[in-house]
């Protein structure tokens, strides 16, 4: 089918929305335009097409201007972050670095901020800014850490935590620069006094409007069964490779599946106000376009989602699950994709597109990239992402590998997902996404998961069971059979519930340390409610060093309570754990009282320390069994195995007969 996919075709349309179609910002008449010559596209391709108009706060940049005032007289070409205010301001300028730091920012109140993005981690803007704002500086100069990529953006909130609900708008007036520009101003400052005029003329559009461009496909024999395959087509600059490439691939798609006709129904969506939109400022997740489709009541029951796929010479595979990796790898495999790129990384289905609003629901979703991480893309947001940067190998494999993936999808009688396989990984982990499974974890713990252990064991055998009646009937199966659809039907519906389920209680975001004005990570974790067992085993560990007056072997112990080390400062964070998608705290044991107290102890009296740290021992210990219950419930599919069991049994031994 990979023939039917056109590389020039893919490559024109490209090269004509990023020069026709440029600044595709959330809300505007441009990405307006921009989606119905996407649907136009989708229609000739073969689709049915619609539009879903969404509501979105636009962001809209009149201008921005920076000059050098003294001590020579220069303009320096700029672009303002959104959502900067408007302003005409004139300043003094203070090169602070990458301003993580207080100290960073010494004589730095009412002037103007230059700070270098952070070169490690291009997102944590959001925390450079929060800084200089809590030194209470007149405005903000980002620049470039890359050379030749020209300026970059991202937008920016001005609020200390991570959540999905509301945040605040920027206060301070924000530009963004090219590394050489900001190198210039550095070494000017080494030279004599510097002084800026910056002028920002923008305003901020209440319930604007963006749009959902659609293609539908209508499956031959389960419609209400549909497999979703995603971009969007906002962008800053031209943003060829985010994303407008993936919007473009959908073109050759619909072409595919408009002549090798789905059992399921396929539906091509090209997402608006990815970038940004969120009506209350969402802090965390933009991703506006797919936040209201997802809302949809559509039985969806895979979603392939696309970005940045011309970025690089890497595939790489974000996945819910271990259902869905399984499904995209043995396709890559097939499709002999592993053997061309020697590797390709997989890694969990992560917070930076428009998959996971999906995911935050249990559907199984997977992202497909090229390249490993945003970071390792060196023109990511800047006017450098033009149709001469696309990797066209690449994106020809990812386009075959989305296409191939969502054949399978769609054209099987039965879901293509392997339950199995799933539980396995909640036994057993994932060595390369480093997730440590419930057979590990309660190698120490100080609760024992035997049950849920065996529950889990039982029913993996099960779902092999299962598995071979699935390919006994799919062998049995001509093409025509209505009892055989009728229970395919049945047990997709179930399976994907599990999935859901699965899905629902074992990966999440989670955030540690007191995040907001320091880096600290954000990382999927399987059964994140569970991860304090470790803090378990060293708090008792150190209680019972403790208790034999052991002050080396207690301070070790609750050292190793899972501390984060910021890149920035070398500064050490403990817990607090959050779940920021769902505003929820973790259990956790913090123990950064008691360490600090014991450093500076001169007297063996331990008594206090022992207390606080039982105390805290017995807490987390009962929210834990709480939560292990909690998980047992609601991972407990056995009843709804066995049926398919038999009824699959009884439907095989009848067409048989």
């Amino acid at each position: 089918m990979c023939n039917l996919i056109s590389q020039d075709e893919m490559l024109k349309h490209i090269k004509y929305i990023c020069k026709k179609y440029p600044n595709r910002i959330a809300g505007s008449e441009i990405e307006k335009n921009a989606a119905y010559y996407i649907g136009a596209e989708f229609e000739k391709s073969g689709a049915e097409v619609s539009f879903e108009e969404f509501p979105v706060l636009e962001w809209k940049p009149h201008d921005a201007k920076l000059s050098i005032y003294t001590p020579i007289k220069e303009s320096i070409k700029c672009c303002a972050m959104p959502y900067s205010p408007s302003c005409e301001i004139r300043g003094e300028l203070k090169f602070v670095g990458l301003g993580f730091e207080d100290k960073d920012y010494i004589d730095a109140e009412g002037k103007i901020a230059l700070i270098e993005l952070c070169p490690y981690d291009v997102t944590e803007d959001k925390t450079q800014y929060l800084r200089a704002v809590r030194n209470n500086v007149k405005a903000v100069i980002f620049f470039n850490s890359i050379p030749k990529t020209d300026i970059r953006i991202f937008p920016i909130v001005e609020t200390q935590n991570w959540n999905m609900k509301t945040g605040k708008r920027p206060t301070k007036p924000i530009l963004s620069i090219s590394y050489e520009n900001g190198i210039k101003l550095v070494g000017l400052l080494k030279k004599a006094k510097v002084e800026l005029e910056i002028s920002i003329k923008a305003e901020v559009i209440e319930n604007a409007k963006s749009v959902n461009v659609i293609g539908t496909i209508e499956g031959a024999k389960f419609p209400d069964e549909v497999v979703l395959v995603t971009a969007h087509h906002d962008c800053w600059f031209e943003g060829a490779n985010d994303n407008i490439a993936s919007v473009c691939m959908l073109f050759e798609i619909i072409k595919v599946f408009k002549k090798y006709k789905p059992l399921r129904t396929m539906k091509f969506v090209s997402f608006g106000a990815e970038e940004i939109g969120a009506l209350e400022f969402c802090p965390w997740l933009w991703t506006n376009g797919s936040k209201f489709f997802a809302d949809s009541d559509l039985n969806i029951v895979g979603v392939l989602n696309n970005e940045l796929l011309g970025a690089g010479d890497a595939l790489s595979v974000q996945g819910t699950g271990a259902e869905i990796r399984k499904v995209i790898l043995d396709t890559a495999d097939v499709l002999k994709l592993k053997k061309k790129y020697k590797k390709i990384d997989t890694w969990h289905a992560f917070i930076n597109s428009d998959h996971y609003p999906f995911t935050l629901k249990g559907i199984p979703t997977a992202q497909f990239s090229g390249k490993s991480a945003l970071t390792q893309y060196k023109n990511y947001h800047t006017s450098t992402d033009t149709p001469e940067d696309i990797h066209e190998e690449t994106l020809m494999d990812l386009a075959c590998l989305a296409a191939s993936s969502g054949f399978f999808l769609s054209h099987s009688l039965f879901l293509p997902y392997d339950l199995s396989v799933c539980f396995d990984e909640l036994l057993n982990g994932n060595t390369e996404l480093k997730a440590r499974g419930l057979i590990q974890m309660n190698k120490d713990s100080v609760i024992n998961l035997d049950k849920l252990i065996e529950l889990l064991h039982r029913q993996k055998d099960l779902s092999d069971e299962l598995c071979e009646i699935k390919n006994s009937l799919e062998k049995i199966y001509t093409g025509n059979n209505k009892e055989i659809e009728k229970y395919a039907s049945k047990m997709n519906k179930k399976i994907l519930e599990i999935i859901k389920k699965i899905n629902l209680n074992s990966y999440h975001s989670v955030a540690y340390g007191e995040y907001g004005l320091h880096i600290v990570p954000i990382i999927i974790q399987m059964f994140p409610s569970l991860q304090a067992l470790e803090d378990l085993y060293f708090t008792k560990k150190a209680i019972e060093s403790l208790k034999d007056k052991n002050l080396s072997g207690t301070l070790n112990n609750l050292r190793n309570i899972y501390p984060y080390k910021s890149l920035s400062n070398g500064i050490e964070f403990y817990p607090p754990r959050f779940m920021p998608e769902y505003d929820l705290d973790l259990p956790f044991i913090n123990p950064k009282e008691e360490i600090f107290s014991l450093e500076n102890k001169k007297e063996s009296n331990y008594e206090r320390e022992i207390l606080s740290l039982t105390k805290k021992y017995e807490t987390t210990k009962n929210l834990i069994k709480k939560e292990i219950d909690i998980l047992y419930k609601n991972l407990d599919f056995e009843k709804t195995l066995e049926n398919l069991i038999k009824e699959g049994k009884s439907l095989l031994k009848k067409l048989k007969s």
